[in-house]
């Protein structure tokens, strides 16, 4: 019974004299091309999930923050007290800066690390290259 029917709707739609298979094949197209959307959307999603957890296994687990900012002999006198007991880390310096460019003034954010306290993924990295 299915097939008779099927079989009916399909030569229906390439031999009908009117616009309607036209019209048919725009609602298919715009299935297919939903469904193929929601997976898209839902494999990115996964795998942006996955990488902001390796990105925080990266980084570790934990973030000391100074109220006001140490001098260096300080923040260096604190990453001693950690090489002491072998707790990985890395010194990061944060300042809020303005940034003049002709008229325009923008504010923005400059991370810095000490050479000295880099991450293990950064030491063969020679940042002298162009």
């Amino acid at each position: 019974m299915f097939k008779a029917f099927f079989r009916y709707f399909f030569f229906y739609l390439f031999r009908a004299k009117t616009r309607q298979k036209l019209l048919f094949f725009a609602f298919v197209g715009l299935a297919l091309s939903s469904f193929s959307l929601l997976v898209l959307q839902s494999t990115m999603g996964g795998l942006q999930r996955n990488v902001i957890e390796r990105s925080k296994s990266i980084f570790g687990n934990g973030e000391v923050l100074f109220q006001v900012p140490p001098a260096l002999g300080e923040a260096q006198a604190f990453s001693q007290y950690l090489n002491e007991r072998s707790i990985a880390h890395s010194l990061e310096y944060q300042f809020e800066v303005l940034i003049r460019r002709g008229q325009q003034i923008s504010p923005a954010i400059v991370h810095g690390v000490l050479k000295e306290s880099l991450p293990s993924f950064l030491k063969e990295k020679d940042f002298n290259e162009a």
